[in-house]
């Protein structure tokens, strides 16, 4: 997926965010989406909004913490593929309490 979606200091309330659709959301029955929320400055810790999308693009964070990035990350009924990849390149490790176990090959 896309870089994490960043929300920085700015009023409360709820967050619209929206993105494209999965890698391989055409050759993949059943796919969905899973959507983690961290601060920042923490890139490695992220927790869980919501473990279904119900196949949508978007989904709203009803009250996040003011500093905040998102990650949404591709999965099946069986697992979730990959979070992406650290501003250096690193594959991201999947979240402590995930939704799915991971199996990368789910979206490459």
């Amino acid at each position: 997926m896309a870089d994490p979606g960043v929300r920085g200091a700015g009023p409360a309330g709820p967050v619209a965010l929206s993105w494209g659709p999965a890698c391989n959301e055409a050759g993949t029955p059943g796919q969905d989406l899973a959507v983690y929320r961290g601060d920042l400055g923490a890139f490695d810790d992220y927790t869980g909004l919501t473990c279904s999308t119900s196949r949508r693009t978007d989904h709203v964070a009803e009250d996040p913490a003011g500093e905040s990035f998102y990650l949404v990350v591709p999965q099946t009924t069986a697992a979730e593929g990959r979070y992406g990849r650290t501003g250096a390149g690193a594959e991201r490790l999947p979240a402590t309490s995930p939704c799915r176990p991971q199996d990368p090959g789910t979206c490459p």
